[in-house]
């Protein structure tokens, strides 16, 4: 599990550098800068599971025996998604 976390946070970072790099930064700033983007995402993040968890609480509670087929299909649009903004950016970016 280790591993598999350390690869999706690497492949994450790789995206993330890609928008600094379109940032054109100067090297002797970029501390504070790369600072500010990190808090900024990890508050976007916890907002989105802030407002996404309690709703799947309540739909997993609401639609006991289809809510893993809703689970599923919501997660593979997720990675088709995902999977569309991979090779958009490493092939036409």
């Amino acid at each position: 599990m280790i591993f598999l976390t350390f690869g999706f946070g690497l492949i994450h970072g790789l995206g993330f550098s890609y928008v600094l790099q379109e940032a054109n930064l100067k090297a002797g700033n970029l501390a504070i800068p790369l600072v500010f983007f990190n808090l900024g995402v990890e508050m976007g993040q916890i907002l989105i599971v802030s407002a996404v968890y309690p709703l799947t609480v309540g739909l997993s509670r609401l639609m006991q025996n289809s809510y893993l087929y809703l689970k599923r299909g919501i997660l593979v649009l997720i990675a088709a998604v995902g999977f569309y903004w991979m090779v958009e950016r490493l092939f036409f970016g």
